[in-house]
């Protein structure tokens, strides 16, 4: 009988034993899958991180070198003694505070792509061309006029319908000639507003930086201001510096290549123009805009109050 009891409970002690090892194993086996998912999950975030940590540099990267780039053009300007380059906010100050007895010219850029598309629409010699910042002028200088045409969009609030954008190619696609033409634009209208107290307002953008050049060369003693616009005129372009330094080399009768800036700018402001929004950002107005000397002529900005009529110089 204690034999029997002693053989039962050897038995049961290794069941016990055997049952404790197989919850051994399987406890083994969820903590190893359970660590391997640990670890996947792990990766994966650290990857994810990573990658946006890697988009994030290169973003960074990419305005650095903008910002580099025109922090280089503005040093380049300096030489130029006869030619002042102002910032957005101080800009009508320094025009008022300057010598009355100067002739004071002022050269508004807005190269991407406002004054590029004022060139091509002169270029085809409308009835009239007059252009704002608010599509309420729009909407009531267009209700005084047979078969006006429409260029850019509206702002945030407004809701007036235009016919084509802000574009030198939609433009070229289009018969101007005779129209009345009414374009709102954002940063290059304020510009011009700005400059209202030069004496000459022209307005440019690189397709007419030599004709731009030449009509100031032939001033006397003028006193030359630059104002690149950049975006929405709130912060610097490259493009718009790199116009104001064309203009500015143009002017002392010296030689000037922008080839160096078109990687930059084809990765930086100009990679709208290879968007997929390509009726309001056509591929072809990243060349149109940088193509210098076609069109060429200088154009001059008249202040009417809320607008400014623009005609190409005599």
């Amino acid at each position: 009988m204690i034999f029997s009891k002693k053989i039962t409970l050897v038995y049961n002690v290794i069941n016990l034993l055997k049952n404790i090892f197989l919850l051994s194993i399987v406890f083994f086996f969820c903590k190893l899958v359970n660590l391997q998912a640990m670890q996947q999950s792990a990766i994966t975030a650290e990857k994810h991180q990573w990658q946006k940590s890697s988009r994030t540099i290169d973003l960074e990267a990419r305005f650095l070198r903008e910002e580099e780039l025109i922090h280089t053009v503005e040093l380049a300007l300096t030489q130029y003694k006869n030619i002042q380059l102002v910032n957005l906010q101080d800009h009508a100050v320094k025009l008022a505070a300057d010598l009355p007895n100067q002739l004071q010219v002022t050269v508004v850029i807005d190269a991407f792509r406002a004054f590029t598309t004022a060139a091509y629409v002169l270029e085809q010699h409308p009835n009239s061309y007059r252009i704002t910042t608010k599509s309420e002028v729009i909407a009531r200088l267009a209700s005084a006029c047979k078969h006006p045409l429409l260029i850019g969009k509206s702002e945030r609030g407004a809701a007036l319908a235009y016919d084509i954008p802000n574009s030198p190619t939609r433009v070229a696609e289009l018969s101007v000639t005779g129209r009345s033409v009414l374009h709102r634009t954002e940063a290059g209208a304020k510009g011009i507003f700005l400059a209202q107290n030069a004496d000459i307002i022209l307005v440019a953008g690189f397709v007419n930086a030599e004709a731009t050049a030449e009509y100031i060369r032939k001033l006397v003693n003028p006193k030359i201001t630059l104002a690149p616009m950049g975006h929405e005129a709130t912060t610097p372009s490259l493009e718009d510096h790199v116009c104001a330094l064309s203009i500015a080399t143009l002017i002392n009768n010296e030689k000037i290549t922008i080839e160096k800036f078109i990687p930059a700018l084809r990765k930086g402001s100009g990679s709208y123009f290879f968007s997929q929004d390509q009726w309001q950002y056509p591929h072809e107005d990243f060349k149109r805009c940088l193509e210098m000397g076609q069109p060429s002529f200088a154009i001059q900005a008249i202040i009417k109050k809320d607008y400014a009529i623009l005609r190409r110089c005599q």
